[in-house]
């Protein structure tokens, strides 16, 4: 119980599970009244038991008695421990609280960078630049997800402390409209290392099937991409263009490929 009540959070816990830890350390406090009355109902059956059998002169082991009035005082005790335990866990949710303010106002300023971050990419036009752009575009797309895992720690600790749960309807709105500017630099960036490994690899590792399949479902999500950004980016469907015209380019060799590979397996 001592221990339970007084113990400070653990450094090397995570942010939620220090602040559940807080939070545990409170109801656990707070119901300590109800524990004690039970406990005291207990001794006092005790005590009444001993005077009955001192009343038939039973002579008590020393040590039993010794014990018996330890247990008799301890509630006083408890009471002491629970104060001082209190003022630490207040002091503790206090200083919790204060720290999720100060990441929930440094969060803030981190989701307006994701924001520019984003104006940036979507400008993005080049489609010769594949590799760069793909690299922005992966980072972004990291931060994002990490920062919907931050909100999900945020609102668990809110949670908690019975605070009202915060609301990024800016994050929400950024991930939605994020998500088809990622998923076109990741499909063009996937399709052009592969068409490099085929032009510049060894015929015999090559199946024309698996890199027709590969052309026609990457041309069939383009087609999807450019009705997504019809209307919304011109720069966009720039590089959906540019990258169907490559492709459609390297179909063009699909039949010497063809006759490569088979040849090869011959």
């Amino acid at each position: 119980f001592f221990l339970m009540i007084r113990r400070p959070p653990r450094s090397t816990q995570s942010r939620s599970s220090a602040a559940s830890d807080v939070y545990k350390r409170q109801v656990y406090i707070s119901e300590h009244e109800k524990r004690l009355q039970e406990m005291d109902v207990e001794v006092k059956y005790v005590e009444g038991y001993l005077g009955l059998l001192e009343d038939y002169c039973f002579q008590y082991p020393k040590e039993s008695l010794a014990t018996f009035w330890l247990l008799r005082n301890w509630p006083a005790e408890i009471k002491v421990a629970v104060i001082e335990g209190q003022r630490m866990a207040n002091s503790q949710e206090t200083i919790f609280k204060e720290k999720l303010d100060k990441e929930k106002e440094e969060f803030e300023k981190e989701l307006e960078t994701f924001w520019t971050d984003f104006f940036t990419i979507s400008k993005f036009d080049n489609f010769s630049n594949v590799k760069e752009h793909a690299t922005d575009v992966h980072t972004l797309n990291e931060k994002l997800l990490a920062a919907q895992e931050k909100v999900k720690s945020f609102n668990a600790r809110e949670s908690l402390f019975k605070l009202p749960l915060t609301d990024y309807e800016k994050l929400d709105e950024l991930v939605k409209k994020y998500e088809p500017f990622n998923k076109l630099w990741e499909l063009v960036f996937e399709f052009t290392e592969e068409k490099n490994e085929w032009q510049k690899g060894p015929m015999t590792k090559i199946s024309h099937i698996v890199v027709e399949k590969k052309i026609e479902n990457t041309l069939r999500e383009l087609v999807k991409l450019k009705k997504v950004f019809d209307g919304v980016s011109e720069e966009a469907l720039k590089v959906v263009n540019d990258a169907k015209d490559d492709i459609m380019n390297f179909k063009k060799m699909m039949p010497l490929i063809e006759l490569m590979t088979t040849d090869a397996m011959l």
